[in-house]
């Protein structure tokens, strides 16, 4: 990715999170220090740069969660290791985690962006559904699980960066909020 994209990206994500989605390309096109050109050379549409922002974002987090997981372990540890992973890269990336979580759910990312991340996530709905199908957790649709895990990361994240949770502190806090959606869906 060439300096000039990095920097629009940045930039767009400062200010949707700052200022909420509507901010006009003119404005993230002169915060980025770049003309309008610039931008729409590099992001044809603002459809297309909020679909790339959240591609850039979510398969950034893709390599940094799922890497070296071996699926084929039991289903509790494969999980401990994502909600471990992902809670510790979402509070090192605060505005990453912040533009995520709103373009997720604004609505506005194109159903082929959705689709493709589906495919790119679409281990762990594997990891779950073999555990359902053994017997491990329970019978659940997959969705809803995903989005037990979802609410329940983002509680622990919101509250470990309201509170400064780190180090030791913050490992304990992960276990803990790990333990509670364990509980919650193992059989």
């Amino acid at each position: 990715m060439t300096e000039k994209r990095e920097k629009i990206l940045q930039t767009t994500a400062e200010l949707f999170v700052s200022e909420g989605l509507n901010v006009p390309t003119a404005r993230i096109a002169k915060e980025s220090g770049v003309s309008n050109g610039t931008l729409f050379n590099n992001f044809p549409t603002k459809q297309n740069l909020i679909d790339q922002l959240y591609l850039s974002v979510k398969e950034e987090l893709a390599r940094e969660i799922l890497s070296e997981l071996v699926y084929e372990d039991p289903t509790k540890d494969v999980l401990s290791i994502l909600w471990e992973r992902y809670i510790k890269w979402a509070v090192e990336n605060t505005l990453k985690h912040h533009v995520c979580h709103l373009l997720m759910n604004s609505n506005m990312l194109s159903p082929e962006v959705v689709e493709e991340l589906d495919r790119v996530f679409d281990v762990i709905y594997r990891v779950l559904e073999r555990s359902i199908n053994e017997g491990e957790i329970k019978n659940i649709p997959l969705e809803f699980l995903s989005l037990l895990g979802q609410a329940n990361t983002s509680a622990a994240v919101m509250y470990a960066l309201e509170e400064g949770i780190e180090g030791k502190a913050l490992d304990d806090h992960i276990q803990t909020a790990f333990t509670i959606y364990w509980d919650g869906i193992k059989k």
